[in-house]
């Protein structure tokens, strides 16, 4: 009995295999990021380089670049997004 089996084995397997197919809609994209200006905590004089993550599922605050989780995350559609985006610019147009 040969143990080594066939050179043409990992072919047959690799063609054999179910193809993957990835539906673009519900793939998350890579998130825009939105850098924020000289932030720190209350009682702190400390600054930190935050920054906005915006994503399909919601908006993340990050108080460092390499931070792995948020500080705040903030669920929402995109629609509930947008409309807290208008309310930002209407107030700070005030």
């Amino acid at each position: 009995m040969n143990r080594q089996g066939s050179p043409h084995h990992n072919q047959v397997l690799a063609l054999a295999q179910r193809t993957v197919v990835i539906d673009a809609t519900t793939v998350d994209q890579e998130p825009i990021r939105i850098p924020l200006p000289r932030v720190h905590l209350a009682g702190s004089d400390a600054n930190y380089d935050a920054h906005f993550a915006l994503g399909r599922h919601g908006l993340s605050l990050f108080l460092t670049p390499t931070a792995q989780y948020p500080t705040l995350d903030i669920d929402g559609t995109p629609e509930e997004l947008a409309q807290l985006a208008r309310a930002l610019t209407r107030a700070l147009t005030a």
